[in-house]
């Protein structure tokens, strides 16, 4: 996101912001989600896609932390076990996709 459309305190933005903590590098990074009552479902697809008026809420499911490369469902991203974890780590290193 450009930062001069970064949303603060007192903007008037769709959007909000929060530092989130990467489960794998424990990188904290600021993540913008949308409003509520900023959006509202225009119309579904004949294959369930949804369309939205004002911000796309799906845009914000993902969550990538800008370290380490690693993504996830909102939902899924602050939890990772253990294994899931070393073997996440353990992905991101060996395919060169982690940044240093």
């Amino acid at each position: 996101m450009n930062p001069q459309m970064a949303p603060t305190a007192r903007s008037n933005s769709p959007l909000t912001v929060r530092d989130v903590s990467c489960p794998i590098c424990v990188c904290t990074f600021k993540l913008y989600s949308p409003k509520s009552g900023t959006y509202a479902m225009a119309r579904r697809d004949s294959d369930n896609c949804p369309h939205y008026t004002g911000v796309n809420p799906l845009y914000y499911q993902i969550w990538v932390c800008p370290e380490c490369g690693y993504a996830a469902l909102k939902k899924d991203f602050p939890e990772v076990s253990d294994r899931v974890h070393e073997a996440v780590a353990r992905a991101l290193k060996d395919s060169g996709l982690a940044r240093t």
